[in-house]
This record gives structure tokens, C-alpha cells and sequence, in this order.
């Protein structure tokens, strides 16, 4: 057999037909039974069988030691999303032998979504690729690696349109886009500096994800300190505080230290803004 890779791993619109190709070794001495068998399954973002695709399922004989598969399967029913083709090699009576797993992407403009992008559609009718891209980026907090992968490439506005549309659908729609982008804005305002805009900064960052805090403490240039903030959430996670220190005395306030679970945690942070 020829193989010719797709590196991409995208499928859909223009590559409606998914190739897989994998070998089984040591099938003499590794099947007790006389023979085996291998099931083949798409799977959705959360580990599911999808309905669409029907499973493939093969009965072979032990006869040789190492064994080449080679098959298709046809995606181009399936919407846009993240799958996973899923080879499952057993004993005929079930007992597991051996299963692989590997990512793919659907780009499928023509097959709707499992969720209403129609709202969300109407608010992007008009927005260019260059504006529909810097959006996207300043999604950067919430998209997964899997979709900025996705997303990088796509071509043609209308590709990109149908894409954010799902994301932003995805997410809770029209408002939580709204609500998103308006952080987004007041982080330009609030604190964009002479290197980095707004919503590119830690303090930006974390406004944009958990909102704007409930309190925060100030404290300026001291002779022994250089200025930093506290800002206080008392309703995440039963209250946290995010510490900001501008370390280099240009206003770029960095994320020294946070008590939220997942985020930078320095105990000793004032060490780092004494002045020396």
C-alpha cells in the first residue's frame, strides 16, 4: 500500500474520507484464541461513539504474527468539532488486547452544529477575516489548544465565520460574547501600558477571565517596597487574592501570586519587590 500522511489531521469539507493504516504485532503468541477481533469507532470531544459513523468490526483468524490493516471511514456527515478514531483489538469473547487512539479535526460548513449558532451568526454577518481573527485572539483564555489549532487553518472569511460562530455558541452565545469583549475593552482601558495592550497583561488576563475584582488593596513606591496590588474575590473558591507587582517601574504589573487553584503561587512574593 502506498500511504500518504495528512499531517493536518483535518477532514471535512474537502477531505471527506479519513485513511487509517496500523499494524498489530506479535498476534501469534499475544491471541489465546484461535482468532480475534478489531473494532473501529469515531469518537466525539468527550470520548462518545457518534451516531453518525457506523462501527467497523472485523473477525480475524490467528494465522500470522504480524498483521497490516488498512481502511475508511467517511466523515463527511459529521459537523465540525474534535473526534478521535479509537482501534480496539480483543479476544472474540471481549477481553481487551490492545487500543489506540488518535486525534482528528472536522472543518464541515455544511452539516449544522449540534448547538443554535443562528443568533450568534447575525452578530458576525459583516465582520472582515482581519476583524474575525483579532477576535479570535483575544479568545485566547477561554479556546483550547485544539481549537487554536483548528482555527490556524482555516481560509476564507466565511470558514472563520462559521467557526467563531460555534465557538461563541458553544460558550453561552450572543451574551456571554458580549460579555466577554466588554472585559476585553475595559482591560484596554484599565490597563494597557506603553508595551502591551490591555487585555494582553496579567492584570488584564485575569479581569477578563474571573471579572473585576471585588476589592483591591493599592500600595505605591515605598523605600523599601516597589508598588504592588491585591485583588480580593470573595466569591471564587470561598475567596482568593491575585497579587500584582510592577518589577521593572514601568507600570507593567506582573502576577506574582494568586491563592486560586491553577494559578501562579509564590508564598515569598515580597522578596521579589524589595528594593535593593
Amino acid at each position: 500500500y502506498k500511504v500518504v500522511p495528512n499531517p493536518t489531521a483535518l477532514y471535512g469539507l474537502n477531505v471527506p474520507v479519513l485513511y487509517y493504516y496500523f499494524e498489530l504485532y506479535n498476534v501469534l503468541s499475544g491471541v489465546k484464541g484461535d482468532g480475534y477481533q478489531i473494532n473501529v469507532n469515531v469518537l466525539d470531544n468527550n470520548q462518545n461513539k457518534v451516531p453518525e459513523v457506523k462501527e467497523k468490526k472485523f473477525i480475524r483468524n490467528k494465522l500470522y504474527n504480524s498483521v497490516v490493516e488498512v481502511g475508511t471511514v467517511n466523515v463527511n456527515m459529521l459537523p465540525t468539532g474534535i473526534y478521535y478514531l479509537d482501534v480496539v483489538v480483543s479476544e472474540l469473547d471481549g477481553s481487551l488486547l490492545a487500543e489506540s487512539r488518535r486525534k482528528f479535526f472536522i472543518y464541515n460548513p455544511s452539516v449544522p452544529p449540534k448547538v443554535d449558532t443562528s443568533l450568534i451568526m447575525s452578530e458576525l454577518i459583516g465582520i472582515d477575516e482581519k476583524d474575525l481573527d483579532e477576535e479570535f485572539s483575544k479568545a485566547v483564555y477561554i479556546s483550547t489548544q485544539e481549537e487554536k489549532n483548528m482555527y490556524s487553518k482555516l481560509m476564507g472569511v466565511e470558514a472563520k465565520r462559521r467557526f467563531i460562530g460555534l465557538f461563541w455558541a458553544r460558550r453561552g452565545g450572543i451574551e456571554f460574547r458580549k460579555k466577554y469583549l466588554d472585559r476585553v475593552e475595559q482591560a484596554n482601558e484599565k490597563f494597557t501600558t506603553r508595551f502591551l495592550p490591555g487585555w494582553r497583561t496579567d492584570r488584564g488576563r485575569v479581569y477578563i477571565i474571573y471579572g473585576p475584582p471585588d476589592e483591591v488593596e493599592r500600595y505605591p513606591y515605598s523605600e523599601n517596597m516597589k508598588p504592588y496590588e491585591i485583588w480580593h474575590y470573595y466569591n471564587l473558591q470561598g475567596g482568593v487574592i491575585f497579587v500584582f507587582g510592577d518589577r521593572t517601574g514601568f507600570g507593567s504589573y506582573e502576577l506574582l501570586h494568586s491563592t486560586l487553584v491553577g494559578e501562579v503561587k509564590n508564598e515569598q512574593w515580597m522578596y521579589l519587590l524589595m528594593q535593593r
